[in-house]
């Protein structure tokens, strides 16, 4: 299984497989077959896009994931009748762009609690169907938040008392309190155990020389002019919010101005505390 981001990134993976010296037409998007209906393969890598495994069932039709578990389900039974042997799904299921699902488990944000998103939820229901499949992350961006990473719960951080911790809550509580340093020393050991591979570009050999531009008069004069113009409106910023109904002379907050995002609301009260007094008959451009 090979799940990404986008439906044209199909051509990357055929192009990456054929690089290993494979067949690059055996990776086939699930598109190619409806929803409800069997996958007919035989062998192969299945693509599939977040967008595409989070469509839930409808109309009768079984969800998509039910549908590719269906299909691993039957690589099992056709194993069974060539060998003789009962043997689960454990091939390799990839998720590239790992980090679109992120909101897995849901959260709390700036405005309240936040629930689960459809692809993150879709990709727990898939892994948790396949327990002995072999899943891979592939990101370059894994979890911008502790909380994030929900999706990954084949890293094995969380999950029972064999686990360093029971529930995914308790990973995220300990590791907030620990700060940078519990995440990197977490980091440190993932990569020790073979969970975690980083890599970043090389420097070696690369020159670079320092370019001086010396601007024309007509540039030093179009710089001047909008420094000038900022000025003006750094100066007249109290006069402009109180004009809009946003703040009050004293810089308070009113109703209309607390409904507004709060890193704006931020902004305007730096704002305000680094603004010059503005006397009342100011005029506002």
């Amino acid at each position: 299984m090979w799940i990404s981001k986008s439906e044209t990134l199909i051509e990357d993976a055929q192009r990456d497989w054929a690089a290993l010296g494979q067949e690059k037409l055996l990776v086939t998007p699930l598109s190619r077959f409806r929803q409800g209906k069997p996958i007919k393969l035989s062998e192969g890598i299945l693509f599939v896009t977040f967008a595409t495994l989070r469509t839930d069932e409808r109309e009768g039709k079984r969800s998509r994931v039910q549908q590719i578990v269906d299909w691993l389900g039957q690589e099992a039974v056709n194993a069974e009748a060539a060998t003789g042997n009962a043997k689960a799904f454990d091939g390799v299921i990839v998720f590239d762009e790992g980090h679109s699902m992120a909101n897995a488990a849901g959260g709390k944000s700036e405005r309240g609690e936040t629930a689960a998103s459809q692809q993150g939820r879709a990709g727990l229901r898939l892994q948790r169907a396949l327990p002995d499949a072999r899943v891979v992350y592939v990101s370059a961006t894994g979890a911008s938040e502790v909380e994030s990473l929900a999706y990954a719960e084949r890293l094995g951080l969380w999950g029972s008392t064999d686990f360093p911790f029971s529930t995914r809550s308790e990973f995220i509580a300990a590791i907030e309190d620990g700060g940078v340093a519990t995440m990197e020393v977490l980091a440190r050991d993932l990569k020790a155990m073979g969970l975690y591979a980083s890599r970043s570009l090389s420097f070696e050999g690369v020159e670079y020389d320092i370019l001086e531009h010396e601007l024309t008069e007509e540039q030093v004069r179009i710089y001047d002019s909008y420094a000038e113009a900022f000025q003006v409106i750094h100066n007249n910023l109290n006069a402009a919010l109180e004009a809009s109904g946003i703040s009050s002379s004293k810089g308070t907050l009113n109703k209309r101005q607390s409904r507004r995002p709060f890193r704006l609301r931020k902004l305007e009260a730096a704002l305000l505390q680094s603004s010059p007094d503005v006397h009342e008959d100011a005029g506002v451009d």
